[in-house]
């Protein structure tokens, strides 16, 4: 069975995005994963590059851009849409006829730009099944406070970054009748993560919500990736790196 609906978790680092995926996945039938390095960013990406090139192409061997044109771009989204389920739910992997809803959290936004996270998106509603894009955003002295950003020496320049991501998904939510914002503070057994529930049309159990808010939800690092392998970008920020290895 294919799933029906699907939520897609839009946020950044030390938001509290591991509980609240692990508060979606107490409704029935319900399979949202973490995070995946931005699998599905990359394959717009790749969507984006044949949509550009296509408009390149020519219809002669001579031409450096021979056969593009003729690209199956239709077949190429059917293929996307395979790797939804091929990704999040594989078959066998929780049920056996399959979630009727699937999903997933991203936290690499930080410094993505407007327009970027707008195509995404529309890109995301191409291939996922009725999805609803959760906003997950958190005041910015906690998020600062939280985890790996406590060690930054540049919170100032964080602090305008954070901002400014606010603002973009502000703008791209309010441009998105399919989207839902939420905040760190909403994380609990009250109004606002019952209205989520709602809005993505899943069951709402308040046993099981108080029984997750008890459960540690802090990054789960694996050994081989606590040991920082990689440099840190030219400015001296390894944002990035960290919050890869270090989930929130």
């Amino acid at each position: 069975m294919s799933a029906k609906r699907s939520v897609i978790v839009i946020t950044y680092g030390r938001t509290g995005s591991t509980l609240l995926v692990g508060l979606l996945n107490t409704a029935e039938k319900t399979l949202i994963r973490g995070e995946n390095g931005n699998f599905f960013f990359n394959l717009f990406k790749a969507y984006d590059t044949l949509i550009q090139t296509r408009r390149r192409g020519g219809t002669t061997p001579n031409h450096p851009f021979f056969g593009i044109k003729e690209a199956d771009v239709d077949g190429f989204l059917d293929l996307c849409r395979q790797s939804v389920t091929k990704v999040l739910a594989p078959g066998g992997s929780r049920w056996r006829a399959g979630p009727s809803t699937i999903g997933f959290k991203e936290i690499r936004y930080l410094n993505m730009p407007e327009s970027d996270l707008s195509e995404y998106l529309d890109f995301l509603d191409m291939i996922f099944p009725d999805p609803l894009f959760v906003f997950l955003t958190r005041d910015h002295d906690q998020v600062l406070s939280s985890g790996f950003y406590q060690r930054k020496k540049n919170k100032d320049k964080i602090a305008e970054q954070l901002k400014e991501c606010d603002q973009i998904f502000e703008k791209v939510a309010a441009n998105k009748k399919n989207s839902f914002e939420i905040t760190y503070r909403d994380l609990a057994d009250g109004d606002r993560l019952r209205a989520l529930f709602a809005a993505a049309g899943l069951t709402y159990d308040s046993e099981k919500i108080r029984a997750v808010l008890k459960i540690d939800h802090s990054p789960q690092t694996p050994k081989h990736l606590k040991k920082r392998t990689w440099p840190a970008d030219d400015d001296g920020d390894d944002t990035a790196a960290d919050e890869e290895a270090n989930p929130a």
